[in-house]
This record gives structure tokens, C-alpha cells and sequence, in this order.
């Protein structure tokens, strides 16, 4: 037996202790090799690395596992999937990848409670791991969309055949507490390798194919190359706006914000818009859909951001009063893990102090993943930056939000104000939401004022701010600078 006496080496055993608890040890040693024909001495050491082990495990499970389901998270399926993947296109053959959602899940939180919501989620896992195949796996994306990877043996029918059987069975869970919801999913799928260069092109394209559904609750849609045509396919804008962005075609407009107790400007929300070089104005309803569609989306946040507070800082060297810069981020943005770090830096390289910069998000975006959002929102809140929940009232927002988001400014949608002065029920329900806000230190805003009677009317009801045509609409940086000094003479 030859052996080298220098080397150290060790082996890792589990033995049962004692008391009958299974403990984890490690043996390291080294051997001397025999002179003559005598067996080999060896001298080492036992350890006890219980606690490594563990502590293992545990970073194991916060990185792979998702902690209300206790199945496989995002992290598990993007690394899984890659190897499946890759294997599957080595050894030629397939699976499909379905993506599911809850529908209307932010309605059943609000009517039922959130410990009543985590039950659901943790039982539509599990009916899903029932469903999984050799070789396959479920996984919680994010929020109540979910994902499950199944091996293909040749059935086209197969996803929509499973997505069936999942619903039926989510659909049986509707008892007790839940009795008066009705509880859906949709879905939508594809297959890999077939329908993407990457694991993670085939997700995007599986949840592309969901959100290409009728809307409709229990839809289930495969994807085709063919859902790009309406907003990917139309490379021609796509080119055009990338070429505008490194043109410096996109421009900011602000839209003045005023306090109703002093009628004085306290803040603009900054509008992204596209001015080509003959003057022409393309609509953000145009050009934004196809900026989300596709990597540019982050690059006009980012911009929107920089120039946003830029602008500001700028005003107050000028001498212009002190006020608040409102920007808003696409849903893609403020879920990315560096956005604070993003924020930080914008405001460090603009020298603007964080009191004067708002985030405005919709509530739906704010919701889609509430516990992230929440995480995501103290973190900017942190740093000083102020938050506001745009367009309350229009998708799934409850009051409780109210409480639970960390949010310093409320915006009335300009829904609720637009017949306020002859809609009693518009007027009480604003009133309220004022009311419970200010008891939360909450300040409101409305958007959309148009005459002075609306105004008086939320003046009276206690709203702080407005915005609207009544004071003006969005404009470039030189034509608000005028409406400050205008402003300044009132």
C-alpha cells in the first residue's frame, strides 16, 4: 500500500449518537506508508461539523426553496431548467414548460386575509407537485405565477390536458372560508428546446403565451412565434426607438403639482416623451409597450431617472422653489434586486438630497409581488425617497394597503374626480379615502382636476394636492420654468 504521508485526508460519516440524534462528523488523517510487511499506521482527528452541515443546508434552502410553498423558487427553476435544457437538446428530447397564475389572486387577499391567501398558494403548490413528471419540476415564480416542467412523450394535448386537471382540482378547494370565491388559474406554455434559444427565452416565451390569453378567467394558451407580430415583430419602431435613445430623442416633460392650502407648486411628475427631429410626438402609449417588450425599457427608466433628478437639481441652483421630482418605473425596473443601488447613484451624481425625489407606482405593479414590493419600498424609503401609489382605485386596491405599504403620498384617480361635483358616491368614497389616510400620514393627491369646482370640492374634503389641466399640462423644462415664475406672483 502505497501511500503519501504527507497528504491529509478525510472522510465525512453520519452516525447515529447516544441519544438517537444522527450527527454529521468528519475524520481527517494521514497515513505512513509500511517499511516492511506490517499494515499502514494511520493519525488523524474526528470532528463534529453538525453545525456546518446545517448551516448548508439552510443556505441550500433560502436560495432554492420559496418559503411560503416550500417548493422549488425562480432561483431552483432557472437552474434546473438549464439543465434540462441543455441535456435535452444533447439527447433530443423534449419537455414543456407551463406557467401558471392565480386569477384575480389580490382579490382573494382582500376579501380573505393574507394568511387565508398563503393556504391557497400553498395548496395549488402542492396540487401542481403532484403533476410533475420524471425529470421535471414545479417551482413558485413570484407572487401567485408558478411554473411546472413536464416531460414530453410525443402528446400535443398533454399541457392543456394537465392545466385542466390542476383547475379542477384548484377549483375543489373552494369550501369552508372560501366558498363564495371562485378559484381559477390560467396558464400558458411552450416547449424547450424547440421554442427558444436559451431555458430562460422559453420561459419568457411560456409567459408571454399567458399574458397573449383572452384575459379571461381558466384560459390556456400555447405560445406561437406569431403573438410578437402586434409588439416584437414590429422591428421597424424597435429599431427606430433604439436609435432615438442613442440620438437623445426621448425628452422629460413635467406636469405641476399644487398645494391646495397655498395654490403653490410643490412638485411635477416627470412624462417620458419621443420627439423626433421633425418635430413629431409619438405617444408613450405607442412606443412604451414595445420598450417592455424588449431590453430598452430599462434603458429609458434609467434615463428618466438620471435626467428626472438632474433637472431638479438644476432648478434649485437656478433658484426656483424646492420641489418634489415624481418618476415612475416600469414593472420590469422596480423588481430588479439593485434598485436602490441604482437610485443612490442617480441621486449622488445629481447632488439632489432624496427628500425631493418621489417613485410613483401603480398599484398594480405595487401588488403583483406585495411581500417584494414591500421589501423593495423600505429599501428606497430608506434612503430618504419618497413613495406614491398612482391611480388607487382602478385595479385590486383595498384600504388595508393603506396600512400595510410603506407609501407617503396617495393619488386619487382622475376616474373618481371626473363627475365628482354630481356624483355623491365618487364625493363620499374620496372623502373617505382622504379621511383614512390622514390618519395613516398619508398625503393625497388628485389627478385629472379640470375646473375650480372639482378643486373647491377636494379642498373641502381635505385632499393636500392636484394636478391637472387646470394648472397646466406637461410641459418641456423652459415652459415650466415661466409657470414657476408665474406661480411665484400668485
Amino acid at each position: 500500500m502505497n501511500m503519501d504521508s504527507k497528504e491529509v485526508k478525510s472522510v465525512e460519516m453520519r452516525i447515529k449518537s447516544a441519544d438517537g440524534a444522527y450527527r454529521w462528523y468528519s475524520y481527517r488523517y494521514k497515513s505512513i506508508e509500511a517499511t516492511d510487511n506490517t499494515l499502514p499506521l494511520f493519525g488523524g482527528a474526528i470532528l463534529d461539523i453538525t453545525d456546518e452541515h446545517e448551516k448548508d443546508i439552510r443556505i441550500e434552502r433560502l436560495a432554492y426553496i420559496d418559503e411560503v410553498t416550500e417548493i422549488a423558487n425562480r432561483n431552483k427553476l432557472l437552474k434546473e431548467g438549464t439543465s434540462i435544457y441543455d441535456s435535452s437538446k444533447l439527447l433530443h428530447y423534449n419537455f414543456w414548460i407551463i406557467v401558471l397564475d392565480i386569477d384575480r389572486f389580490h382579490i382573494i387577499n382582500d376579501t380573505c386575509g393574507y394568511e387565508n391567501g398563503n393556504t391557497i398558494l400553498k395548496n395549488f403548490a402542492h396540487i401542481l407537485y403532484k403533476f410533475v413528471t420524471p425529470g421535471g419540476l414545479a417551482a413558485r415564480i413570484s407572487g401567485d405565477n408558478f411554473a411546472l416542467i413536464l416531460r414530453d412523450y410525443g402528446d400535443d394535448d398533454l399541457p392543456v390536458r394537465t392545466v385542466k386537471s390542476i383547475q379542477d382540482e384548484f377549483a375543489r378547494l373552494a369550501v369552508d372560508q372560501l366558498s363564495s370565491i371562485n378559484l381559477s388559474c390560467s396558464a400558458g406554455y411552450s416547449m424547450l428546446p424547440r421554442d427558444g434559444k436559451s431555458f430562460r427565452d422559453i420561459l419568457d416565451h411560456a409567459e408571454f403565451a399567458l399574458k397573449s390569453a383572452s384575459g379571461s378567467q381558466g384560459c390556456i394558451c400555447a405560445y406561437e412565434p406569431s403573438m410578437h407580430d402586434s409588439i416584437i415583430g414590429n422591428t421597424e419602431m424597435e429599431k427606430a426607438l433604439a436609435l432615438a435613445i442613442e440620438k437623445n430623442e426621448l425628452q422629460l416633460f413635467y406636469q405641476p403639482k399644487i398645494d391646495l392650502a397655498t395654490n403653490k407648486i410643490m412638485g411635477v411628475e416627470a412624462l417620458i416623451r419621443w420627439i423626433k427631429p421633425d418635430g413629431t410626438i409619438i405617444s408613450p402609449d405607442v412606443f412604451v409597450p414595445i420598450a417592455e417588450s424588449s431590453h430598452l425599457i430599462g434603458k429609458i427608466s434609467d434615463y428618466v431617472l438620471n435626467e428626472g433628478c438632474r433637472q431638479n437639481k438644476l432648478w434649485q441652483k437656478m433658484g426656483y422653489p424646492n420641489i418634489v421630482m415624481s418618476i415612475n418605473f416600469a414593472s420590469t425596473d422596480f423588481y430588479q434586486t439593485d434598485l436602490k443601488d441604482k437610485v443612490f447613484e442617480a441621486l449622488a451624481r445629481s447632488g439632489l438630497d432624496a427628500q425631493w425625489l418621489e417613485v410613483e407606482l401603480t398599484e398594480t405593479l405595487a401588488l403583483s409581488d406585495v411581500n417584494f414590493a414591500i421589501a423593495q419600498m423600505n429599501k428606497l424609503r430608506e434612503l430618504g425617497v419618497k413613495l406614491a401609489m398612482d391611480d388607487f382605485g382602478t385595479g385590486y386596491s383595498s384600504l388595508s394597503y393603506l396600512q400595510t405599504l410603506p407609501i407617503t403620498l396617495l393619488k386619487l384617480d382622475r376616474s373618481f374626480i371626473t363627475d365628482i361635483e354630481h356624483d355623491n358616491i365618487a364625493y363620499e368614497i374620496v372623502s373617505a379615502v382622504i379621511r383614512i389616510a390622514k390618519s395613516k400620514k398619508i398625503e393625497t393627491i388628485a389627478e385629472g382636476i379640470e375646473n375650480h369646482v372639482q378643486e373647491s370640492i377636494l379642498r373641502m374634503a381635505g385632499c393636500d394636492y392636484a394636478q391637472g389641466y387646470l394648472y397646466g399640462k406637461p410641459m418641456p423644462p423652459a415652459e415650466l420654468q415661466k409657470f414657476f415664475e408665474e406661480n411665484a406672483k400668485i
